[in-house]
């Protein structure tokens, strides 16, 4: 899949890149999964600049389960985390609603601007138990 140079069309390369990285997590093909990272890590600064802009940024805690103990990461930046997620956290589903909250803030007209900013949001992983063959 290639991505297309970004702000031409904002709106097919937010689309774009949210198929990438839903991609690269269903794959299981290594090389596709490669190709799709490889668009992802390159585009990903511009997608974080047109959500930025639109004010559809949020950032996030996320703390280890309380029975494991240890750092609890405040403002972290979703788009570091695509591939490798702190504690097993899967920030994916976040960036796609970062995406399409974007998506819809350029589809509306000027309206948007009156929105206050995003917040942090906080993400606590409280189960740690490990889930079956049958759950995945």
């Amino acid at each position: 899949m290639g991505l297309r140079r970004m702000n031409e069309h904002p709106i097919q390369e937010l689309e774009a890149f949210k198929a990438a990285i839903v991609g690269y997590s269903s794959s299981r093909d290594s090389a596709q999964r490669l190709g799709l990272r490889t668009a992802t890590n390159q585009h990903k600064v511009a997608v974080r600049r047109l959500v930025v802009e639109n004010r559809c940024y949020v950032t996030f805690t996320i703390a280890p389960p309380p029975i494991i103990g240890g750092l609890i990461m405040k403002n972290l930046d979703p788009f570091d985390h695509i591939f490798e997620a702190p504690y097993g956290m899967n920030v994916t589903g976040h960036i796609i609603d970062m995406i399409d909250a974007t998506i819809g803030a350029l589809k509306t007209p000027s309206s948007a601007d009156d929105e206050p900013p995003a917040e942090d949001v906080e993400l606590l992983q409280i189960d740690s138990v490990p889930r079956s063959k049958n759950q995945r």
